[in-house]
């Protein structure tokens, strides 16, 4: 638990750094979005989310030298049109669905046919 907290943790300071929405993590899957709440002002966010997963592989290597771990990380990529809302009544949760958000979902799912261990998926809306 303690190495995975620190994963996240250091993701979500990536996420910070590179302006990406943490919409949330659900056992070792981390989903992020860009261009989801009214960014669309900033013409290179498909840039900045290609250099936002490169700065997680970076990161993901720096902790596996320091934990003296072998994680692999795989992220699915994926652009379009999505729903994002909060839902629940006693305990709100900001969720985003739709093709776009299944598509980066199964490109991560194909990679776990071949390994396990942390798998992340981000998705940019228009």
């Amino acid at each position: 638990m303690r190495i995975l907290n620190e994963i996240v943790t250091k993701f979500d300071q990536v996420c910070i750094n590179f302006g990406v929405e943490k919409i949330k993590m659900v056992g070792n899957t981390y989903m992020a979005a860009t261009g989801t709440i009214g960014e669309k002002s900033e013409d290179n966010y498909l840039l900045n989310l290609a250099d936002f997963a490169l700065a997680l592989m970076a990161k993901m290597e720096e902790l596996n030298k320091n934990l003296s771990q072998n994680f692999t990380l795989r992220i699915g990529l994926e652009t379009g049109p999505l729903v994002a809302g909060v839902i629940g009544k006693k305990k709100f949760a900001f969720d985003i669905w739709g093709l776009t958000v299944n598509v980066a979902s199964r490109m991560v799912i194909f990679f776990l046919l071949f390994f396990l261990d942390f798998y992340f998926y981000f998705i940019l809306s228009y």
